[in-house]
């Protein structure tokens, strides 16, 4: 199984929307995922905020690196720069 359908199943397994897992649960979602693909590696992990100040808002968000691209749960095909994630675009949205 590759990270886009671990991500997928569980999601559906725990039956929130991908929005509330990663506000609220992303910590907990990236170790889920993390462990379904075998556990930590050097291509494999998760990358945090810890509570930083970016796009001029406080931002605390958990999310995976896996082989060159950043996921989450509401990102399941990656990205190759953390900041176009959903979570962070959508701050940068915001008026």
């Amino acid at each position: 199984m590759n990270i886009k359908s671990i991500i997928k199943e569980t999601i559906r397994q725990w039956k929130i929307s991908p929005s509330k897992i990663n506000n609220g649960r992303c910590e907990d979602f990236a170790m889920e995922i993390i462990d379904k693909m075998g556990g930590y590696s050097n291509i494999l992990y998760e990358v945090c905020t810890e509570n930083f100040v970016e796009f001029g808002e406080l931002v605390s968000h958990v999310w995976i690196y896996y082989k060159g691209r950043y996921y989450d749960a509401e990102c399941l095909q990656g990205v190759r720069n953390w900041k176009e994630l959903p979570i962070f675009k959508n701050i940068i949205a915001r008026p």
